[in-house]
């Protein structure tokens, strides 16, 4: 079962299933030592490789997730955690950038996910 296709000459994935057995998960980072991963989800983490090739995650334990508040309702335009139902779900993966878009209740959303291609860490 084939959850997408590559889009614009193999430069990029366009998943089209958001509820699959695995996730499509692109990993994006910079030559800062930042990096963040996505998934088809909506879910992901972020990470910082220190000089000294120490890993440090920026985000908690349980990653990060966008939700939305549309009046009494609350869902994921990526569909998880909360196994929102949603319209018209799209996932692309390229170089550098995830966008997740999605609509819901007449509120369309769209995500766009990248590292900045240069920039370091500041605690």
């Amino acid at each position: 079962m084939s959850i997408g296709k590559f889009i614009k000459g193999g430069r990029a994935y366009d998943v089209t299933e958001a509820f699959s057995k695995t996730a499509a998960t692109n990993v994006i980072y910079n030559s800062s030592g930042y990096f963040t991963e996505v998934n088809q989800w909506g879910t992901g983490t972020s990470f910082y490789q220190f000089p000294d090739t120490e890993m440090c995650q920026i985000t908690g334990v349980n990653g990060k997730t966008l939700y939305i508040k549309d009046e009494n309702d609350v869902w994921c335009p990526g569909c998880f955690p909360m196994k929102s139902d949603v319209n018209n779900f799209n996932c692309e993966h390229g170089d550098g950038y995830s966008i997740i878009s999605s609509e819901k209740n007449d509120v369309r959303v769209k995500w766009r996910t990248f590292v900045p291609h240069v920039g370091q860490f500041v605690s």
